[in-house]
């Protein structure tokens, strides 16, 4: 069983390395572009609805847009593609041929 998890968190730690990125970057710049705690502008990251577009800037209305690229279609691909030629072998799970 510790094999199994530490396999999985083998595979997943760069998506998670990535997203926590990318998540500390677009908190950063919602603080910078319209002076926000951290708390807000993590909310603005997954609910964009909350913004209010006839009160925030321009800038911060494309980089909301980037945003929403950003998690929506490039960060779910991100584990999946560097590795689509790997293939799991019974090895790496710790005897699982045996359980055919």
């Amino acid at each position: 069983m510790i094999r199994v998890f530490l396999l999985f968190l083998r595979r997943l730690w760069l998506p998670l390395v990535v997203f926590a990125g990318f998540s500390l970057m677009c908190v950063l710049v919602y603080r910078h572009l319209e002076g926000l705690r951290w708390q807000d502008a993590l909310f603005w990251m997954i609910q964009p609805h909350a913004i209010d577009y006839q009160k925030v800037r321009n800038a911060t209305k494309f980089f909301s847009l980037f945003v929403f690229v950003g998690v929506s279609l490039r960060l779910p691909d991100l584990g999946g593609r560097a590795r689509a030629h790997h293939y799991l072998q019974p090895s790496e799970c710790g005897g699982l041929e045996n359980h055919g």
